[in-house]
């Protein structure tokens, strides 16, 4: 089975664009750290990344902005979804739901993108 966590649907989305090399695999504190560096602390819109999780130094999940409201996210498994009838059954699934629905958003951050990318 493929798929994404979290983390790993955000890594895609950054190698896409060539904002992350090929081979390159962080987690969801890893990309915070790497956002923070030069970002723009609560800054919402597309392209935004949004942080739960205990503390800046205990993140857990992050999503993407596609709007001022909304962000992409993949959820609903956890580090023992490894087959497709595990993420049935735990309805793990990338899905759109507003940044701050959860109760351990920790911070929105616009990364510093390059200067060709803005606006797209």
């Amino acid at each position: 089975m493929t798929g994404f966590d979290c983390s790993g649907l955000i890594m895609e989305c950054l190698k896409a664009f060539g904002l992350q090399a090929h081979g390159n695999d962080l987690n969801s504190q890893g990309i915070y750290n790497w956002a923070t560096v030069g970002g723009q602390i609560g800054k919402t819109g597309p392209g935004a990344l949004v942080f739960f999780g205990k503390t800046k130094t205990a993140i857990t999940h992050i999503g993407i902005m596609i709007d001022d409201r909304l962000m992409v996210e993949a959820a609903g498994g956890d580090s023992k979804t490894v087959t497709l009838d595990a993420a049935k059954a735990k309805g793990a699934c990338v899905r759109i739901r507003p940044y701050a629905y959860r109760k351990d958003l920790i911070e929105v951050v616009m990364p510093k993108y390059p200067e060709w990318m803005r606006g797209i």
